[in-house]
Parts: structure tokens; C-alpha cells; sequence
């Protein structure tokens, strides 16, 4: 009887040293793994200085319709993602959805010259997001904007 009482309190001492090693190579992980993992639905999210209107100004201000649309009458579009760092500093900026003919390229121009962004934030600590944005070309408001 006290064979299978010393086993069974040494087996139960065993897996609980283990679930401790587990849980402590689980925190050690998930310290490395915040350098590199991208976060969603976070308490506070990236955002653009001064909020999406100054966000939308920004594009407005910058982006340039490209010749060879205006050329070929390309509307629509352009839907792009990136990586806010926990720097606010803007990595990793890749087109989903082109509607060609330079307008990728110019939204992929313009985002490159964006201030820092306010990064995304878990408990006080900033963290990487992933941001998506769809940047609209639309001809119609270029016209009136060349009429003026």
C-alpha cells in the first residue's frame, strides 16, 4: 500500500513540475512571439495622427491620379494592407485588389510617406496591427478638380 501511495503522490509531483516547465516555456514563447505576431480585436487600435479625417486629408493631399488611368477612364479601388509597428512606423505594405494602370503603386507611394501612426495597444503595451484601407480613384472629382 505505501509502494502505490509513494507512486501515485510521485506521479502527481511529476506532472505537476511538468505543467510548471510547460507554463514557463509557454510565457518565455509568447514574450519572443509579441516581437513578431500581429494582433487584432485589441483594447486600443492603431490609428492614423489625428483620427480617419485626418487620415482621409492626408490621401486626398497626396495621392495623384496616375496619367495612364486618366487616360484609359480606370476608376474604382485600390485596397491595400500594412503593418503598424509598435513604433507607429508602417512595414510590410502590400496591394489586395488593384485596378492597374499606376493606381497600386501610388497608393503603395503615398503610404510610404505617412507620419508614424499612434500603434495599437493591449494592457499599456504597444503591439503590432495589421490595417487594411481601400483607397477609392474616382474621375468624376479629379474632372472638377482640373475645371477649377
Amino acid at each position: 500500500m505505501k509502494k502505490s501511495v509513494f507512486l501515485v503522490y510521485g506521479s502527481l509531483v511529476f506532472l505537476f513540475c511538468s505543467l510548471l516547465s510547460i507554463d514557463t516555456y509557454s510565457q518565455e514563447k509568447d514574450k519572443v512571439d509579441e516581437d513578431v505576431r500581429i494582433f487584432s480585436n485589441l483594447e486600443e487600435e492603431a490609428s492614423y495622427p489625428g483620427g480617419y479625417e485626418a487620415l482621409m486629408e492626408f490621401l486626398a493631399k497626396n495621392i495623384q491620379y496616375p496619367e495612364k488611368a486618366k487616360k484609359m477612364g480606370v476608376k474604382g479601388r485600390v485596397f491595400v494592407t500594412f503593418i503598424v509597428e509598435k513604433d507607429g512606423s508602417i512595414s510590410d505594405i502590400k496591394v489586395l485588389r488593384d485596378i492597374g494602370y499606376g493606381c497600386g503603386e501610388e497608393v503603395i507611394r503615398v503610404i510610404k510617406l505617412m507620419p508614424k501612426w499612434n500603434p495599437a495597444k493591449q494592457r499599456g503595451k504597444a503591439l503590432r496591427q495589421q490595417f487594411n484601407l481601400p483607397v477609392s480613384f474616382n474621375l468624376d472629382k479629379e474632372d472638377k478638380q482640373e475645371k477649377k
